[in-house]
């Protein structure tokens, strides 16, 4: 399992949000845990690469009605840098 973080844009973080957000992405396959932090707009997913894409998990929020920030970091099982997002 990776886990990427994505930043949702235009909305103000509510409950009633991230259950939103929480339904979505649990009827993506493929996708594990989600946590939404409710005073950042940021919903960490942790996803099997092999059966979903970024793109798909994307797609979905917005079928949803969320706009996501194009800036996000895919780290590895161990949160460490996999080299996904260009850093160390």
């Amino acid at each position: 399992m990776r886990s990427e973080t994505l930043k949702l844009t235009g909305t103000t973080p509510n409950q009633d949000c991230a259950d939103s957000v929480t339904r979505a992405l649990k009827g993506v396959r493929g996708v594990g845990e989600i946590a939404m932090g409710l005073e950042n707009s940021e919903v960490k997913v942790q996803f099997d690469d092999e059966i979903t894409s970024s793109q798909e998990r994307q797609n979905v929020l917005a079928q949803a009605g969320f706009a996501i920030s194009t800036e996000k970091s895919v780290h590895g099982e161990n949160g460490s840098c996999c080299g996904g997002c260009g850093g160390n």
